[in-house]
């Protein structure tokens, strides 16, 4: 089957390519790619430049330099504590909106927290 439609493709000057090839050293061109990623991102380039220069998303750029440490993530894990006044701030009456700028959080992020502690 496959190889029909291969040929019927074929004819109207299409080619048809499935599945994928793994390339000998593979992980060998990625570890070098990394490096030379984290190193361009350390002389000043930007994760767009990055990410045009490797053909890369911008996100798989922000990736590769977090998981080396070139980086640190943007979010951080929210304390206990933080997570408490949220609550007792709710019990006060506060709005999402003001319990979220008076912790330093979105009024979607207090609402998150909201619905996991319930």
């Amino acid at each position: 089957m496959k190889k029909a439609i291969s040929m019927a493709l074929e004819l109207l000057g299409h080619k048809l390519r499935i599945g994928f090839q793994i390339k000998p050293n593979g992980h060998d061109a990625l570890s070098r790619r990394n490096e030379r990623v984290i190193r361009d991102f350390a002389q000043g380039y930007t994760v767009e430049r990055l990410a045009e220069k490797y053909t890369l998303t911008e996100n798989r750029i922000s990736q590769i330099l977090t998981a080396f440490g070139a980086r640190q993530p943007k979010w951080k894990k929210m304390s206990d504590e933080t997570r408490r006044t949220i609550f007792q701030l709710q019990k006060k009456g506060l709005s999402k909106a003001e319990i979220g700028r008076k912790v330093g959080v979105s009024r979607e992020r207090v609402r998150q927290i909201l619905q996991q502690g319930a």
